[in-house]
């Protein structure tokens, strides 16, 4: 007697998150869109910027990524006219005290659904950036699929 093995298909997570995104179009008419708030010189948040779009763009979500941003108040001008439905603030870990309580207090004022990530992972700080309002982490070791799957599944259709 032989007991079969149960067919295990590798890209149904994937093929689900494309469904959920086809779900989002369906509703909107549009791919849902993801703003990247990227502060300082080109070399501070390119390479986050970079990855980012790589990480977003497997979820199907269209990609808003400005020039860099020297000030707080224009990136949140920038992504309130954006219809964005979530902010990816993209640059270095040395940046990031002075700009991460100030710009997610201000989108949670006006937009306070907006799922907000932040393109890195500086332990030191992760815990803090939670607590300041800081919704997840994208990293080199971040599971796509979990932070793709929950970003889904917390934006606002």
């Amino acid at each position: 007697e032989v007991t079969g093995i149960e067919k295990l298909i590798l890209a149904k997570p994937f093929e689900d998150l494309k469904e959920k995104s086809q779900k989002y179009i369906d509703k909107n008419g549009n791919k849902p869109k993801i703003f990247f708030a990227n502060f300082g010189t080109l070399k501070e948040y390119k390479p986050r910027a970079e990855f980012a779009n790589d990480f977003f763009t497997v979820g199907n979500f269209e990609i808003i990524n400005p020039s860099g941003f020297q000030t707080i108040e224009d990136a949140i001008t920038v992504f309130f006219h954006s219809e964005a439905t979530a902010i990816c603030i993209c640059s270095s870990d040395d940046k990031y005290p002075e700009i991460i309580e100030y710009l997610v207090r201000l989108v949670r004022k006006a937009k306070p659904f907006t799922q907000i990530i932040l393109a890195g992972y500086p332990v030191d700080k992760v815990e803090e950036y939670r607590a300041n309002g800081i919704d997840d982490f994208i990293h080199i070791k971040a599971n796509i699929y979990n932070v793709l799957n929950t970003l889904y599944d917390n934006i606002v259709y």
